[in-house]
């Protein structure tokens, strides 16, 4: 009996400096696993962990890229599509990944005018642009698609407005607009519509309506300059205007008359504008057009239409990679060109 009592006491006393210590004993039958918590404790399985701890949307100029996993997806590439439905595989996915194995994309690699990446070709100017004096509003697009086409050169005009029959008839002209009109929504078109080349045509309204002629090519140079600024891999083709004012019925209006001697101070600046902007910047001679060539002196006919179509497409030639080798088209010859008539 003494023992037994002894034994009681000292398991007595080891109950006690277990107390002390702030541990309970063990349960005599284990007790069945309970779900995880979704507290704040809880972590997820996969992703970035929510909260304040979890990395912003999108990451200050310089941050580290997110890492494998994470749901911030990366930017889309030109040319490429998200995956289909039901894949299960993240739009942006293939991206994100070559991304961090420091593999650039296949369109990323792919030359402007591929496959992959279509050329993307913003014409931006006003109605001339728009192609008025084109029964069917076609202006230089559908011509210059074709002579595109033509040359290999997969391509894609973009912009918020849409005119004409051709197959692809996004374009960026407004009828009645000057230089500066264009320059204050210029940017929101760039970021809309991420051109590769700008096909610039402005400058006839600011001459024909009288507003500050004289200070209209710091405009455009400011307007150049924009587009420059907006990317550095954008090119950049500015057409110089056509000249008629003088001919015909504008002979009888005396002002747009006057507006010829103006034109041609105009067009000479933007020579020297093109001139001093560097490889990324073409001078495109539209002064060619005559008058038999346009509607009304100021609006080409579609024969005006496809020798601006041309001059675009000669100058494209050399602003482009591979531009050297593209054909030219089967009856225009250079020196009809330099005459404003088309062969055939």
């Amino acid at each position: 009996m003494r023992t037994v009592a002894h034994l009681r006491a000292l398991a007595l006393l080891g109950v006690l400096a277990l107390a002390a210590c702030g541990t309970t004993p063990p349960p005599r039958a284990p007790a069945a696993p309970a779900a995880p918590s979704p507290g704040p404790a809880a972590a997820p399985a996969t992703g970035p962990a929510a909260g304040p701890a979890a990395a912003p949307a999108t990451a200050p100029a310089g941050a580290a890229l997110p890492a494998a996993g994470a749901a911030t997806a990366a930017p889309p590439v030109a040319g490429v599509a998200p995956p289909p439905a039901g894949t299960g595989a993240a739009p942006g996915a293939p991206a994100a990944a070559a991304a961090l194995a420091g593999i650039e994309p296949a369109a990323a690699r792919a030359p402007r005018g591929s496959a992959l990446r279509p050329l993307r070709i913003m014409p931006l100017g006003d109605s001339i642009t728009l192609g008025r004096g084109d029964r069917l509003r076609d202006g230089y697009r559908r011509e210059l698609g074709a002579l595109l086409t033509a040359a290999g050169v997969h391509h894609d005009f973009v912009g918020s407005q849409r005119d004409g029959t051709g197959p692809d008839i996004d374009h960026e002209g407004h009828s009645g607009w000057t230089i500066t009109e264009a320059r204050g929504r210029v940017g929101g078109w760039l970021a809309a519509a991420r051109p590769d080349v700008v096909l610039l045509d402005l400058g006839t309204n600011d001459m024909i309506q009288g507003i500050d002629p004289g200070y209209a090519p710091v405009r455009l140079a400011d307007l150049v300059d924009t587009i420059l600024a907006w990317s550095p891999d954008v090119r950049v083709v500015v057409a110089t205007l056509i000249v008629t004012p003088t001919q015909g019925q504008f002979a009888a209006r005396p002002g747009r008359a006057r507006a010829a001697p103006l034109m041609l101070a105009y067009n000479s600046q933007v020579r020297l504008l093109a001139a001093a902007r560097g490889p990324r910047v073409r001078l495109a001679e539209m002064a060619v057009v005559r008058w038999a060539d346009t509607r009304d002196g100021l609006h080409p006919t579609p024969r005006g239409y496809r020798l601006m179509a041309y001059r675009w497409y000669q100058q494209l030639a050399h602003l482009m990679p591979g531009g050297a080798a593209w054909p030219a088209p089967p009856a225009v010859t250079k020196a009809a060109a330099r005459q404003g008539r088309r062969v055939g």
